[in-house]
C-alpha cells in the first residue's frame, strides 16, 4: 500500500476528474474529520458529518454541531457543492442541507 498524509488538503490527480480531500476544521468528529471534494461533479463526499433524516420525517429540534460545521467548511473553503454524499444516506443536493440547518436558499 501507498499512505498519503495531508494536514490541510491533498490533491489526488485524476486527469479531468480530480478528488481533492479536506480537513474539516472547527468542532470536529475527530482530529482526522475528512471530506472529499470531487469538483467536475460538484459533489461532497463525507461521513459523519451530516447524515440526513429519512424523507418525510421532521428535522430535529436541536440542529446537530457538526452539520453546521460541515456547511461552515463548505463555505470556508469556497466549494461549488451541488450534491452531498453522506456516507451513512443517500446523496442530497445541497438545499436538503441548508433546509436541515434552518438556511434559506442561497449561493454558497
Amino acid at each position: 500500500p501507498h499512505f498519503e498524509t495531508f494536514t490541510d488538503r491533498l490533491r489526488l490527480d485524476g486527469g479531468a476528474r480530480p478528488i481533492e480531500v479536506h480537513a474539516i476544521v472547527g468542532r470536529g468528529h475527530n482530529d482526522a474529520f475528512a471530506m472529499a471534494w470531487l469538483p467536475a461533479q460538484k459533489l461532497l463526499v463525507e461521513a459523519d458529518a451530516w447524515t440526513p433524516t429519512p424523507p418525510g420525517a421532521r428535522p430535529p429540534a436541536v440542529v446537530n454541531p457538526l452539520w453546521r460545521n460541515l456547511y461552515e467548511n463548505i463555505l470556508r473553503l469556497g466549494l461549488d457543492v451541488q450534491r452531498v454524499a453522506p456516507l451513512h444516506g443517500t446523496v442530497q443536493d445541497i438545499a436538503t442541507l441548508r433546509a436541515a440547518l434552518g438556511i434559506a436558499q442561497s449561493t454558497n
